[in-house]
């Protein structure tokens, strides 16, 4: 993906980085061919890092984000990230879902769901990487905007709340682990069932935590 988008974008993103006010579709391009970045970085004169690509690009796309549809180049990276996370790139995944979580506070705000499923995004990176700490922090952000948002009884709420308690699980925090696994629990049985597939996922998850617990 990250090769596809590298060749069939590097122009625009040359066009977009010069002088990125100039037009709207470039800087769009220029967006979705952030998740090549780490393919297409190397053949960009003075721009030897993401972070001075992204300083350059940075003041365009918050200008013209507001009044743009940007979800199509908003899923593309989305899609790029969980390639890369398929790959068990983790490390771009997790830069590439980072800079989705800054363009979905701009475009969407701090307490919209779309932010929130990128927040989710980036907080399984971490998990995947052990990160506890930092996964921990993230889906506490993600079960404070679903609840905000959707309600205390929603299934992505609880959905959040399981991976709270699997990163909690991993700093041997079981105590907290079980209870937000019991919440989502609580959620998941009368929305969904106790059959349904996402209900024994959150049986399971509960089982590991005091099994690990020793209970």
């Amino acid at each position: 993906i990250a090769d596809a988008y590298a060749g069939a974008a590097d122009v625009e993103l040359l066009t977009a980085v010069r002088d990125p006010s100039t037009n709207a579709a470039k800087v769009t391009l220029a967006i979705r061919a952030a998740a090549a970045v780490p393919v297409s970085l190397a053949s960009i004169p003075g721009l030897e890092s993401i972070a001075a690509l992204e300083a350059r690009l940075s003041p365009a796309i918050e200008g013209l984000i507001a009044s743009l549809d940007y979800d199509s180049g908003f899923q593309e990276i989305a899609n790029a990230a969980a390639a890369l996370s398929r790959q068990g790139r983790e490390r771009d995944a997790a830069r590439l879902r980072k800079r989705l979580v800054r363009l979905r506070l701009v475009s969407a705000g701090p307490d919209s769901p779309d932010t929130a499923l990128a927040i989710s995004g980036l907080a399984l990176s971490y998990y995947r990487q052990d990160k506890f700490q930092q996964a921990q922090l993230a889906y506490e952000q993600v079960v404070e905007i679903r609840i905000k948002a959707l309600g205390s009884d929603h299934t992505d709420t609880a959905f959040a709340l399981s991976g709270l308690g699997r990163a909690l699980e991993g700093l041997a925090r079981f105590d907290e682990a079980a209870d937000c696994h019991r919440r989502a629990l609580a959620i998941l049985e009368p929305a969904l069932s106790d059959r349904h597939p996402d209900t024994a996922v959150s049986y399971r998850d509960l089982g590991c935590t005091l099994y690990a617990q020793g209970d």
